[in-house]
């Protein structure tokens, strides 16, 4: 029987994660892109490519457990045996089996410390407008929250939990910490695919998260940004070169789109029909308006209140977002019907077409189009002296 060398033997009888971890941050280095990217793409097959914080936590738990039990295993197996008592062939693959289970967990501890930081919901200083040329650009795949949690700040995450804890789903709906206003890795299950994206403007670095941009180095862009630091935290960008404009995802229309008037004039419309038979049927005029009125202004502000507290800072963003770069009327200013009219000259013209992979993407049309990628088109009303 060949005797396994020194080297493999000290491997064999590792048993300490941590010291296991060390060398396979080390190696993980010179292990070949192809093989890292190969995992990429097993990891987030389900989300289409778009780098999942909660997928990738989850493999690290999974991966971890899988190998600690396997060491303690180890552990009480050397405890019990000689080095006589053990094969060359046994030590190879035992070494083997760690080597690549490790590797893998250094992985994923890289992807978790390279994933964007979460967006900073709602902003916490006022916007700016950022006019000037692109000198740099950077796109990260990765998927984020922006519903109503993630506006949340601490004061208003507890009153939440408050009110939740009287209807008991706590339980069901808030099991994880979130910290300041922005909600943490495991927040809502509404996630949106995102480009994360970074760059340089004017000499100074810029990021955001975006459903979907069209910006590439030199193009003229409109920011609406907050200055941090030296930096700027981006919520939309019109580009000027190309007509677009990206925004926060589901940051896309005002409070007033969505005012009560309007509200109650879909929901009067909505219960009308089933109160017409009654009517007919009885000729009950007086008793049937009175029911219809008092229905339909229930419903009404049932449907305004539930809106306001689920959407009520998307809308305050897009007021910020449209004061910052001067949308005509404001937070009135209606951006989808807007697109809508020039998307439709476009596809007239011949040319709208399907996006496809790696090109400089336009926005697209119909129900799975633009409105959920929060990217429109734009015609911007004043062109920054940079692109002139």
């Amino acid at each position: 029987m060949t005797t396994p060398s020194a080297e493999a033997l000290r491997r064999f009888k590792r048993v300490d994660l941590e010291e296991i971890l060390e060398d396979a941050q080390q190696r993980l280095s010179q292990t070949p892109e192809e093989t890292l990217q190969q995992w990429r793409d097993n990891i987030f097959r389900e989300t289409k490519g778009y780098s999942d914080l909660a997928v990738l936590k989850t493999s690290l738990e999974s991966s971890v457990s899988l190998v600690s039990d396997f060491l303690k295993t180890q552990k009480e197996y050397l405890a019990s045996h000689q080095d006589s008592d053990f094969t060359e062939q046994e030590i190879q693959n035992d070494n083997e089996y760690v080597d690549r289970q490790s590797l893998y967990i250094a992985f994923l501890i890289d992807e978790i410390e390279k994933f964007p930081p979460m967006p900073v919901l709602p902003p916490p200083e006022p916007l700016i407008k950022v006019c000037g040329v692109v000198e740099e650009v950077e796109f990260i795949k990765a998927r984020a929250w922006f519903d109503a949690q993630a506006y949340m700040t601490t004061d208003d995450l507890q009153a939440f939990k408050a009110q939740l804890d009287n209807k008991g789903m706590v339980g069901t709906m808030l099991t994880n910490s979130f910290s300041g206003s922005s909600v943490s890795s495991y927040g809502s299950s509404d996630k949106v695919n995102c480009l994360y994206t970074k760059g340089k403007i004017n000499g100074k670095t810029f990021s955001g998260w975006f459903g979907m941009t069209d910006i590439r180095p030199g193009d003229s862009v409109e920011m609406a940004a907050m200055p941090d630091g030296d930096n700027y935290l981006v919520y939309a960008i019109i580009n000027i070169t190309r007509g677009t404009i990206s925004l926060t995802p589901k940051c896309y229309k005002g409070r007033l789109s969505n005012s009560f008037h309007l509200v109650s004039l879909f929901t009067f419309a909505m219960v009308l029909v089933p109160f017409l038979y009654p009517f007919f049927a009885a000729h009950a005029f007086l008793s049937t308006l009175c029911i219809y009125i008092a229905t339909s202004l229930f419903l009404s502000i049932a449907i305004y209140r539930r809106g306001q507290s689920e959407e009520g800072n998307q809308y305050k963003l897009y007021g910020r977002i449209a004061d910052a770069l001067g949308f005509p009327g404001g937070e009135r200013f209606d951006l989808l019907s807007h697109a809508g009219k020039i998307i439709k000259k476009k596809k007239d013209a011949g040319e709208i077409r399907p996006r496809k992979e790696g090109e400089i993407p336009v926005p697209q049309g119909g129900s799975d189009g633009y409105v959920y990628e929060f990217f429109y088109f734009y015609e911007s009303r004043v062109v920054p002296k940079e692109a002139e």
